[in-house]
């Protein structure tokens, strides 16, 4: 791990800080971009904030999303269902 980077989970999601960061400054910064991410009906999965001069950078990836379909056959016809 780089030496001026802090990593740490905040409500089940991984963030990846500058050390210059504080913990209750890194903290509002993830509940807003999680809560903004919900209301978009997303799922935040991690996040970086990034410090260049007066600027915070901040990254945020999505959780992957899988969803897994069945296919039966019958009379050599596929049946498709959602799982």
């Amino acid at each position: 791990m780089d030496k001026c980077v802090q990593e740490l989970t905040i409500s089940n999601i991984s963030v990846r800080a500058n050390i210059f960061l504080t913990i209750e400054v890194i903290t509002k910064l993830v509940k807003e971009v999680a809560q903004a991410w919900a209301w978009e009906g997303r799922s935040l999965d991690k996040v970086e904030l990034i410090c260049q001069g007066q600027w915070v950078h901040i990254c945020s990836y999505e959780k992957p999303y899988s969803q897994q379909t069945s296919w039966r056959v019958k009379n050599n016809e596929f049946a498709y269902s959602w799982s």
